[in-house]
């Protein structure tokens, strides 16, 4: 039997949460004052005012009996090849501070490499790290330095780059280097010496002066660049402007494409010397067809930059047929030019931006976070740009959503210790309005509601494995527009991903599935036993073995709900829930956020919608709510149309009280209390 433990509950009015199958057991709605305790008057540790005792923590979560997927391979991220990971863009200057400087560094990456391995991260782009003129470093000076800026000493101890790959190898984290090979600044030591080694054209303007690959000499020198760097240990590299390494400006010819794939496929073989299994990475900022054409030149990958037209039509619209089609054919087109092509999917970077922006759609909440999903479990390799798992959102001020400008897309992450300040490492900056609030809905990053979920969907990437290399075949969708799936198999082992990109839950029957191996949605738990399959609304859902969905159907609809005065069961797993005459419960919830209205809601065994059952009401005492439920339930939360607090789990019967702490966004923190913590 499987337990709905854990399900969380977006700011969503009552009738949205009862299409998400709770029950509104009761509701008291007073415009009330704010009600804030000194410290003194808080809730004591003493045996009068406990909280749950040792015996009554087998009402917790973690004793609640749930599904423990099983690996499809037995590895972790350590074991999985350099090639097959979902790796994370970081900026080295905006990521994190190490020795309080503002500017970032190799430091305030080590300090935070738990905080990326929790996360489930084989891999780091680091920006590019070189002596260079601007904060960026597109423009660099030195190709065999290290920027004096992010080495630094702390306790008499340096930390440079070869600590950090230490650091990272020793957690099986690869890391790669962003190498600049279109174009240098004119005070490298080459434009000086070598004038030769560069172009007349200028194609990226400014300074920058772009290099001539018409020069054997240069090429050359270029293949020594990439073969240092791998002798120094870094694992592979984002090649940057792969595409205008020869077509330069106005000068884009198929020529120049060709010419291009040549050089390539040199400077990949040049480097297979010092590194037999580098990975290369290329970035082509064009059409689809370019992409797929320049694995003709033999690297790994190029970003697949279409993916996010077809994941926001997905999302946006509840409309994924197409996301699924193109991971299909996608997949197919690559390796008629590259057999050993990787797909690599990615919705977010320093240049184009926060996806939460993409299209002047300002996505948020479920959608955002139903996009990093996809993103993330989409075929072969996935890139997350740094803050995308907490929903952050960096504009400035004086700039729209949409207005092109670095500032908007490279705000600082907001760790707590160790965040930089951009005003020390550029020459002009605007304060951020998402400074201290870049996270989503305010949670500490810790607790971030995006976070968990994209942890739990790497974590069941990693699981299948077969979702990087395997063999992609788009799958039905039970009859339902708004939900999509494929299957990735390689070797005989398979993989199912389903996504429900609707605003309903479903239920149905698949074939051919044999285990569960991760779900994620900020709305709630999807489960999958025997055959039988229950998706959350925007939602992910990763099954072992070549799975099919047979059928699916809306569980209910708004409309079914509201009209049903006794709820009707929903139990489709056919497994054990509790009865009305279950229990008897009182409940009390003490007004720490000055809520103006409070819903309580409680369902039981697996999914069951209670609806109004008699005896069930909620009263207002003073800054205390209080409900009394006459039956058991699996799961209690209390909930003012926007936030919510903590689940009280599998509470039978008895008398509970909770204490918020101040504070919004989903999961609000407080304290469930046996006795009256308050005398």
């Amino acid at each position: 039997m499987l337990y709905n433990v854990a399900m969380n509950y977006r700011s969503l009015p009552f009738f949205a949460l009862s299409a998400l199958l709770l029950v509104s057991c009761g509701n008291a709605s007073s415009a009330m004052p704010s009600s804030e305790k000194s410290a003194s008057q808080q809730p004591s540790s003493d045996s009068s005012s406990a909280a749950l005792s040792s015996d009554e923590e087998s009402l917790t979560l973690e004793s609640v009996p749930t599904f423990d997927p099983p690996a499809l391979d037995n590895v972790s991220v350590k074991d999985l090849p350099t090639k097959y990971r979902t790796f994370y863009q970081l900026l080295v200057y905006s990521f994190a501070d190490g020795n309080g400087d503002g500017i970032g560094d190799f430091k305030g990456i080590i300090d935070h490499l738990d905080y990326l391995e929790d996360l489930g991260i084989g891999g780091i782009w680091l920006s590019p790290i070189h002596e260079a003129d601007s904060y960026h470093a597109y423009d660099v000076i030195d190709y065999y330095s290290v920027n004096h800026r992010y080495v630094v000493t702390v306790d008499n101890k340096e930390y440079g780059l070869k600590e950090l790959l230490y650091a990272c190898h020793s957690r099986g984290i690869k890391v790669l280097l962003d190498l600049v090979l279109n174009h240098s600044s004119p005070n490298c030591d080459w434009y000086r010496t070598h004038r030769d080694w560069y172009s007349s054209i200028n194609a990226f303007g400014g300074d920058m002066k772009d290099f001539n690959f018409d020069n054997a000499d240069l090429r050359n020198e270029i293949k020594n660049v990439g073969k240092y760097w791998l002798n120094q240990g870094v694992d592979g590299f984002r090649l940057d402007a792969a595409k205008w390494i020869y077509n330069l400006g106005a000068v884009d010819t198929t020529a120049d494409d060709a010419k291009n794939y040549v050089w390539w496929n040199e400077f990949y073989d040049a480097c297979k010397e010092a590194k037999s299994d580098v990975y290369m990475i290329g970035e082509v900022l064009s059409n689809a067809k370019d992409c797929v054409e320049y694995y003709r030149s033999g690297l790994d990958s190029d970003f697949n930059f279409g993916m996010r037209d077809k994941i926001y039509d997905a999302v946006y619209y509840a409309k994924p047929e197409g996301y699924a089609t193109y991971v299909e054919t996608y997949q197919q087109q690559i390796r008629a030019y590259n057999p050993k092509g990787i797909e690599c999917s990615v919705i977010s970077n320093h240049d184009i931006g926060r996806y939460q922006n993409f299209n002047g759609a300002n996505l948020n909440g479920e959608k955002l976070s139903l996009a990093g999903l996809m993103n993330i479990l989409a075929p072969g390799d996935s890139y997350v740009y740094y803050g995308d798992e907490l929903g952050m959102d960096g504009r400035c001020q004086g700039t729209s959503k949409n207005y092109y400008n670095d500032l908007n897309f490279r705000t600082p992450m907001p760790f707590a210790s160790g965040r930089t300040n951009p005003s020390s490492y550029l020459y002009s900056y605007v304060p951020s309005k998402e400074m201290t609030s870049s996270i989503y809905n305010n949670e500490s990053i810790e607790n971030s509601s995006f976070r968990k979920l994209y942890k739990k969907a790497i974590e069941a990437k990693n699981r299948a494995s077969v979702l990087y290399d395997g063999e992609v075949q788009k799958l039905g969708n039970g009859g339902d527009s708004e939900v999509a799936s494929y299957r990735a198999k390689k070797e005989g082992k398979a993989a199912t991903v389903i996504f429900n990109c609707g605003s309903s839950w479903k239920r149905g029957k698949v074939n051919n599935a044999t285990a569960i191996l991760g779900e994620a949605s900020l709305v709630g738990v999807s489960n999958f036993d025997k055959g039988n399959i229950v998706l959350a609304p925007y939602s992910a859902m990763v099954l072992e073995g070549e799975a099919t969905i047979e059928t699916l159907s809306k569980i209910h609809t708004e409309e079914e709900v509201s009209s049903s005065a006794t709820g009707p069961e929903i139990d489709p797993f056919g497994g054990e829930v509790f009865s009305e005459s279950d229990g008897n419960l009182l409940l009390h919830c003490k007004n720490v956020n000055a809520w103006t209205n409070m819903n309580c809601y409680a369902w039981v065994g697996n999914i069951k919608y209670l609806g109004d059952w008699p005896g069930s009401k909620m009263s207002l005492d003073g800054d205390w709510f209080t409900i009394h439920i006459p039956h058991g339930a699996s799961n209690v939360i209390f909930n003012d149309g926007r936030n919510q607090t903590e689940n009280l789990h599998r509470p039978s019967e008895g008398e509970y009280w909770f204490v918020m702490e101040k504070g919004s966004g989903n999961g609000i923190s407080g304290n469930w209390y046996r006795q009256n913590p308050e005398g």
